[in-house]
């Protein structure tokens, strides 16, 4: 998205260098708020993970530090209709809700079946 945005600045540029009357500023910042959107995505996707390493999961938000919990302090984990993991902590507390396209999502139910957390359908 975010190159596409620049694309699409650099022909609207071309063209309204070049003088030609149907191509405007809109265009230009369009184009430019098209990459900004695209950038702030891919910077996102980039920073957002899960790393599970042993006993210890450590959840990596945009605006946020990386928040570690013990696998063990999970109480349960509710699977929803669309296949997304709610994880809770022993107290009743929402920890995080992780999408069933995440990256490695099989990995981290076989991690969490294999310690023995409660896991339920939420149907």
């Amino acid at each position: 998205m975010f190159g596409l945005g620049i694309f699409l600045f650099c022909v609207f540029l071309f063209f309204y260098r070049t003088g030609n009357p149907t191509v405007t500023i809109g265009h230009l910042n369009f184009s430019i708020i098209f990459a900004t959107i695209g950038l702030a995505i891919a910077i996102w996707a980039e920073r957002w993970r899960i790393v599970v390493d042993g006993k210890q999961m450590e959840i990596h938000r945009l605006f946020h530090r990386p928040k570690k919990i013990m696998i063990p302090e999970i109480g349960k984990v509710m699977i929803g209709k669309k296949q997304q993991l709610t994880l809770y902590h022993k107290n009743g507390k929402k920890l995080i809700t992780v999408d069933a396209l995440s990256d490695n999502y099989d990995k981290l139910l076989q991690t969490l079946k294999s310690n023995n957390v409660q896991i339920k359908n939420n149907d």
